[in-house]
């Protein structure tokens, strides 16, 4: 590997981890529904192995029956951090994940079309919008990326599973994906597939070995969680009508349809990447199928990409759930499909041009995504949508982000949850009315961090006279003074009365005594 292409990766790493650390630091907000829950299973599941249960990582359960690599990973993080900060897990994850992602990028890249390639990928990936924001959260999806990325890369570097050792850590990476997502599978059958066509039935030692690992390790979990699995599937996969059940909505379309069809299609382009990566990706994918249908050559692994990423998109399309961030596995193959002109010997000049481009186009992503610098730049089309999704519009620029941008200062929420242990109260009752910003999945996080708990039942017109009411509201001018103040202008109370369905003028609030 050439001293140059080495730094460029380090650097692309290291970038995205100091802005990660920086991010992590200056954060105080609430988690979202999502990474709250994961918090919570990831507590379990520290506290079931620390008194003694080591077989919790395959028969502990959670809500939504997600496999255990990533809550593994959380627990170390906060086993040195400390079980009370949120943040030691979220750095456990993004130290272990968003190495592996550059890594399984660049190498996938690299094998494909060239040093320059893999740099670029690594650049790419690390660039994009969604990977930005996703690194901001403790969810699973970026993580379920970089394990795709490092087996899609280990298995093509196995030369169609010929290398025994390189098939047993393909076998290994693929189990740690299946371990974070089961729709993993959809990200690398097309794969895999593709390769044993190619030749890779020619080795089935090596397939033999590659499948035996994931069977041994990941095996014991989903057997144990079958059922749960199934269901979820089954519910997945018929979301929406079409052929029978389900409802028809935005995120549940009806299978044989436009919406269901180009849904990802519209997601890739203006949440996952932006218009300046989606023309890069195009661009490079264009000159990879022509060089392919031109040059025929057998060690070419164009097909195995474009298949690959063809099957992901298949598959996640026939889900007709849907959500902008599970399709973000079938980056490894829009990366390394991107930069595949970077193996072309032709115009120097250009290429490095378009590599400059690269990297600026991903400083500016990372950068203006987490601090939520500029405005948005768009281009819109006729009928031109005001979804989440953009369709019918170009986004250039577009500093919100996917759920998460800059940090926000939510402190005052744990600060007043903890003045209101100290003032010698252990229940609380918080506002089920909320978003991304303030919701109760988060808000629990921070009470079990302060010690205080819900009531069993939510019953807001008879609540204990020792159980204050937490909740937020539009400060209002000659209005009562709020006990916070949240990064989004609105105030922080604590009701103190029985019966808090009624207006909020009606509202006897008291704050808690500072520590």
């Amino acid at each position: 590997m050439p001293r140059w292409a080495r730094l460029g990766l380090i650097g692309a790493i290291g970038s995205f981890l100091a802005v990660s650390v920086w991010w992590l630091i200056a954060d105080s907000s609430v988690l979202d529904w999502d990474s709250g829950r994961h918090v919570h299973y990831t507590w379990a599941m520290r506290t079931a192995i620390g008194e003694g249960d080591l077989l919790a990582p395959i028969t502990l359960d959670n809500l939504n029956h997600y496999p255990p690599l990533m809550y593994l990973v959380g627990g170390i993080g906060m086993t040195i951090g400390g079980w009370q900060s949120i943040d030691s897990a979220m750095l456990a994850t993004t130290f272990v994940f968003v190495p592996l992602l550059a890594l399984g990028c660049w190498g996938t890249a690299r094998l494909a079309y060239g040093e320059l390639a893999g740099v670029l990928a690594a650049v790419f990936a690390l660039g994009t919008p969604m990977v930005v924001s996703m690194f901001h959260t403790y969810m699973l999806d970026a993580p379920q990326a970089a394990m795709v990325a490092v087996t899609v890369w280990l298995v093509l570097a196995s030369r169609r599973f010929e290398r025994i050792g390189v098939s047993a850590l393909a076998g290994l990476a693929g189990t740690g994906a299946m371990l974070l997502k089961p729709t993993s599978a959809v990200f690398l059958v097309g794969l895999v597939a593709t390769v044993l066509v190619r030749g890779g039935w020619r080795n089935p030692r090596g397939l033999g070995v590659f499948l035996a690992i994931g069977v041994v390790l990941a095996g014991p979990w989903f057997v144990n969680h079958l059922s749960q699995v199934r269901g979820l599937t089954g519910g997945a996969v018929g979301a929406s009508t079409g052929s029978g059940g389900g409802v028809v909505s935005f995120i549940t379309p009806a299978r044989w349809s436009d919406e269901n069809f180009g849904w990802y299609a519209w997601n890739l382009l203006n949440l996952q990447l932006l218009a300046p990566f989606a023309l890069v990706f195009a661009v490079g994918a264009v000159f990879a199928i022509v060089r392919f249908v031109r040059d025929r050559d057998p060690a070419d692994v164009t097909p195995e990409l474009v298949i690959g990423g063809l099957v992901s998109y298949l598959g996640m399309t026939w889900i007709t759930l849907k959500d902008p961030r599970y399709t973000l596995p079938v980056l490894v193959y829009v990366s390394a499909l991107g930069v595949a002109w970077a193996a072309s010997g032709a115009r120097p000049r250009l290429r490095l041009a378009a590599a400059v481009a690269v990297v600026v186009v991903a400083a500016v992503n990372l950068i203006g995504i987490s601090t939520r610098t500029g405005s948005p730049i768009t281009i819109e089309g006729p009928s031109a949508s005001n979804s989440m999704l953009g369709e019918r519009t170009l986004r250039v620029y577009w500093p919100d982000g996917f759920i998460r941008a800059a940090p926000r200062d939510d402190s005052d929420v744990l600060r007043v949850m903890r003045d209101l242990h100290a003032e010698g109260i252990r229940t609380i009752e918080i506002d089920p009315g909320g978003d991304t910003t303030f919701n109760p999945t988060g808000l629990s996080v921070l009470m079990s961090i302060a010690e205080l708990a819900r009531p069993a039942a939510y019953d807001p017109a008879n609540l204990p006279s020792d159980v204050p009411f937490v909740t937020r509201h539009p400060v209002v001018p000659g209005g009562p003074r709020p006990c916070g103040r949240l990064s989004d202008g609105q105030g922080l109370y604590v009701v103190r009365q029985s019966n808090v369905v009624v207006p909020f003028e009606n509202y006897r609030i008291r704050c808690p005594r500072p520590r």
